[in-house]
């Protein structure tokens, strides 16, 4: 635009006012001038976007991998149901515990379900693990719960089985846990390492870890075990004994020494 009455509008000595005026003007302000210097340029405001938007799909894509994670527990845990429920439905003789599938279903089995493992299919034996609070049977708690004692121990293996023994009874405690790997490497591993419970603090409750028995060393075990009862009772110091292969064995004299009878302990 030329500066002059005919372009403008304005008198001759209005147009040199604007000029004057346009001369003296600040359009933007000295501190706004130097914010502006300060203020990142495009590229710099393009790279945070990017950032951002990295990280946020990264966010997404964990949470969606950790829906599928649990989503394949679930359908682990109900794969082990089925097939629960399609042994029990098996004649007796074909399943590892008595009594009928309707008697079992609805815990009015006339005696106590007695597991019969056979030799070339032991698990690993969980004592410790705390029942459910409300008493009801909960495979999936207790699926979660045996999950943190194997990420204790570092074991990578998939849970084939887990079935608690016997009926609940608050008065004995947490019922016996059977469980079984689908490598029975990881399964040594996994008892080789049984003294790493000593720190393992997440359920509050002191858990054991043993091979699965046949009813044959159960019975040896129960007999051990109540030759340590009855020594106890007649003064001996429960720190002094101990069960090793399925034998009662007392510390004497510095010497772990093999314990048949009470009598032997006079």
């Amino acid at each position: 635009m030329h500066m002059n009455q005919t372009c403008t509008g304005f008198e001759e000595d209005q147009i040199k006012v604007l000029v004057e005026l346009k001369q003296n003007l600040l359009m933007v302000c000295n501190d706004c001038k130097s914010k502006k210097s300060q203020a990142p340029s495009n590229s710099a405001a393009v790279k945070n976007y990017n950032d951002d938007l990295a990280a946020n799909v990264k966010s997404l894509e964990k949470r969606m991998s950790d829906f599928l994670l649990s989503m394949e527990k679930s359908a682990a845990a109900v794969e082990d149901l089925k097939t629960e429920v399609a042994n029990m439905k098996k004649p007796a003789t074909e399943t590892n515990c008595t009594g009928s599938y309707a008697s079992v279903v609805g815990n009015k089995a006339p005696g106590k379900r007695v597991y019969k493992p056979a030799k070339d299919s032991l698990g690993i034996r969980i004592k410790g693990l705390p029942e459910p609070e409300d008493g009801k049977e909960d495979k999936l708690k207790d699926r979660e719960k045996v999950k943190t004692i194997l990420d204790h121990l570092d074991i990578r293996s998939s849970l084939t089985k887990l079935t608690r023994v016997g009926q609940p009874n608050p008065d004995k405690g947490p019922r016996t846990v059977i469980i079984d790997l689908d490598n029975d490497l990881d399964k040594e591993v996994m008892i080789k390492s049984a003294h790493k419970l000593k720190t393992y603090t997440e359920l509050n409750s002191t858990i054991f870890i043993s091979h699965e028995l046949t009813k044959e060393d159960m019975a040896k075990e129960n007999e051990a075990l109540k030759l340590r009862r009855d020594l106890i009772k007649k003064g001996v110091v429960s720190q002094t004994l101990r069960i090793r292969n399925l034998k009662l064995q007392q510390l004497v004299e510095g010497v772990w020494t093999t314990v048949s009878t009470v009598e032997e302990n006079k």
